[in-house]
C-alpha cells in the first residue's frame, strides 16, 4: 500500500538527514517504512536530482547512489511512479496559477492520481489545497 507521495526536495532531505525536512514530516515517513509501507517518489523527481547534482546542489554521486537504492535494495520503501496518461490527464486540472513549477504540478497530479497526501513544504502546494499535504 502507497501512504504518500514524496516530493523531491523532502526525499533528498530524508535520504540526507537534513534538517531542511520537518520534524512531522519524518516521523511520517519514518512511521510508514516502519511499518511496512511503501512511500512514492515521481519519476520527475528523480528528473530534478539529476538537475541538482549538474549544479552543485547536492553531492556528486548522489544520483548513482539514488539509483542503486531503488534497484537493489529490498526493504528501500520508495517506490518510483512512471509518468503515465493517468498523470497526464490530472496535470490540466492542476492550475498554473497556483502552482506555477511544471515539475512540481506533475508532482501534485501525481499524488491525485494515486489518491494519496504528498509530503512537501512547497508553499504554493500548501495554499493551493489541490493535494492533502504532510509537513
Amino acid at each position: 500500500m502507497i501512504s504518500a507521495l514524496i516530493d523531491t526536495h523532502a526525499f533528498v532531505w530524508f535520504l540526507t538527514d537534513d534538517p531542511q525536512l520537518s520534524s512531522p514530516a519524518h516521523a511520517f515517513i519514518y512511521d510508514h517504512w516502519r511499518q511496512g509501507n511503501l512511500l512514492a517518489v515521481s519519476a520527475i523527481s528523480i528528473v530534478e536530482i539529476v538537475y541538482l547534482e549538474e549544479k552543485g546542489r547536492i553531492p556528486s554521486g548522489f544520483v548513482s547512489s539514488v539509483v542503486t537504492l531503488f534497484s537493489e535494495h529490498w526493504q528501500f520503501p520508495f517506490v518510483l511512479v512512471p509518468l503515465d496518461m493517468s498523470i497526464l490527464q490530472i496535470l490540466p486540472q492542476i492550475p498554473r496559477t497556483s502552482v506555477p513549477d511544471m515539475p512540481d504540478r506533475i508532482i501534485v497530479a501525481t499524488a491525485k492520481a494515486l489518491d494519496v497526501p504528498l509530503v512537501t513544504k512547497d508553499q504554493n502546494i500548501h495554499q493551493s489545497g489541490l493535494v492533502p499535504v504532510i509537513w
